[in-house]
């Protein structure tokens, strides 16, 4: 049995099954574009060295899955040998995601066709091009997962199959379960409408950060989760990643639900801009509809590489701060590059008392270069000055112990985040497992 590479593309958010437990519905594809779904895999209770992120490249043996009739659907021949061999990373324009997936993967832009493939069982993965965004929309669920499923998958421990031992079931701390169900409204290229759930793992992960933000206000986190799918994804060329679920493959009208989101920058000619040269004035102005899906990316790479902020230009570094509150359901604004008013973002977070407004000031040291007691103080000066809620200083190195114990002194006004807890922010992004 031989070893297959398949870029990780696809994530949903986890499900609950009685004999499985909590299983994450995963797919990629091959270096040829032909899809693979794994399934089951039960995600967070792989090996943490096992866990892989969307468009990392994994190596591992791939069974035929034969009690599910998908012809894509494979399971791992064994759950502890999944090499992770590479990532594929946005450079270039995303270019490398564009030819595989874009290019040698298939493009349906209709409807009809995949739905008549998949009743005739010749595929249940695409990638899926819509004309027309219409909106994003959602809907109450359960908020608690179905206890006679908890029950059985707890007490159930026929797990020959993928684990050795049944311990874990009666202490494995399940994900919250989604209160509401997520959809885009959309047209394809025959002019047929359709309303489609998206169970993207980034889409539920992004709803507990922003209520999370919001004090627990899911009228909040709805509207952060709206602008992300609809004001900022219809400035990407969108794309959908499809798929059925076993249940409903061969006989639903439309059995497909959209199980990714693939907010790809528009393809621009070469002649605005160079690779090494992104972040010139001409091409900032081209990429800025696109800045969180860049930093998104950029995010992602440091967190594997913390190491390499130091190398970021001080607005680059700003800019990453500022996504990483903005991931968190923040309103987030940047001042201007040009324009030192003592701060770099201001932040407001709305919350049961009211707004609170927090003014970030961003220093991208090198590691043996510390914070001393000055920047606090100035720091404090304009949060004062400002009327300002708080004020928090972010560093790529560390603190003097005068800037902590003047930090201790207005601890109600002022925080500190040094390059430790950077680190962790990176990690927490976005719910990522790194």
């Amino acid at each position: 049995m031989g070893r297959e590479k398949v870029l990780i593309t696809v994530k949903t958010y986890p499900t609950l099954s009685r004999k499985h437990g909590e299983l994450v519905c995963t797919a990629g594809v091959r270096e040829d574009g032909s899809w693979v779904r794994l399934y089951p895999i039960p995600f967070r209770l792989l090996d943490y060295k096992d866990r892989y992120q969307k468009f990392d490249w994994i190596e591992t043996r791939l069974v035929r899955n034969t009690k599910d009739p998908r012809p894509e659907t494979f399971h791992l021949a064994d759950t502890t040998d999944i090499q992770q061999v590479g990532r594929m990373e946005t450079v270039d324009n995303w270019r490398e995601r564009r030819d595989l997936m874009l290019k040698k993967a298939k493009v349906y832009d209709r409807l009809e066709p995949l739905i008549d493939a998949a009743h005739a069982n010749q595929l249940s993965l695409a990638v899926f091009k819509p004309t027309k965004i219409l909106d994003f929309v959602w809907e109450s669920d359960d908020r608690e997962w179905d206890q006679s499923k908890v029950d059985a998958m707890r007490s159930n421990a026929d797990q020959a199959e993928l684990f050795a031992g049944d311990t874990w079931r009666q202490t494995f701390k399940l994900m919250p379960k989604l209160p509401f169900k997520f959809s885009y409204r959309f047209e394809d290229a025959d002019g047929k409408q359709s309303e489609m759930q998206v169970l993207d793992w980034e889409t539920g992960q992004l709803f507990w950060n922003c209520r999370r933000a919001a004090d627990g206000d899911e009228r909040v986190a709805l509207t952060k989760v709206r602008e992300k799918y609809m004001d900022q994804f219809l400035k990407t060329d969108l794309h959908f990643f499809l798929g059925t679920t076993k249940e409903f493959h061969s006989w639903a009208t439309n059995p497909f639900l959209i199980i990714g989101v693939f907010p790809i920058p528009h393809e621009i000619t070469g002649e605005l801009f160079n690779s090494g040269d992104l972040l010139s004035s001409k091409g900032a102005r081209i990429l800025r509809v696109d800045l969180e899906t860049i930093n998104a990316e950029l995010v992602r790479y440091l967190a594997r590489h913390p190491e390499k902020m130091h190398s970021l230009q001080p607005r680059k570094f700003e800019e990453l701060v500022a996504e990483l509150f903005r991931d968190q359901g923040y309103e987030v604004e940047l001042t201007r590059f040009s324009k030192d008013g003592g701060f770099d973002i201001r932040v407001v977070r709305k919350s049961a008392v009211g707004l609170g407004l927090t003014l970030i000031e961003c220093k991208r040291y090198s590691q043996g270069n510390p914070v001393g007691v000055e920047l606090v103080r100035g720091l404090h000066s304009v949060v004062e000055t400002a009327n300002a809620t708080s004020g928090l200083l972010v560093t790529t190195s560390y603190f003097t112990k005068g800037a902590r114990a003047l930090q201790d002194t207005y601890k109600h006004r002022l925080d500190l985040a040094d390059f430790e807890r950077l680190q962790g922010m990176l990690k927490s992004y976005k719910g990522q497992l790194l």
